[in-house]
């Protein structure tokens, strides 16, 4: 069924009246081109306080260290546990089928 409605600041209201058998119906709304604002939207994180921004800025610079940093060299890792060990067993066994 196509309806007409007018979309009021959040509201959508039927220019006839309906009564529907529900509470809730999905729609689907055709809006022109020209009635959407094209103006850039305003980013959520500049109303965030300075501090929460220095500090998720810290914790950011600290994980780009972590991740650009290179992996020690094999004889500086520590030794392989016995359950480390037959779990790397147990795959070289899954590569053999």
């Amino acid at each position: 069924m196509h309806i007409e409605a007018i979309y009021d600041k959040g509201r959508l209201e039927f220019k006839t009246p309906l009564r529907l058998k529900r509470d809730t119906l999905t729609v689907i709304v055709e809006v022109p081109d020209e009635a959407i604002e094209t103006a850039p939207q305003d980013d959520p994180c500049e109303r965030l306080p300075p501090e929460v921004i220095a500090r998720a800025k810290a914790m950011r610079e600290a994980l780009d260290a972590i991740r650009d940093a290179p992996p020690p060299p094999d004889d500086e890792l520590p030794a392989l546990s016995d359950k480390q060990r037959q779990r790397l067993d147990a795959f070289a066994l899954r590569e053999d089928r």
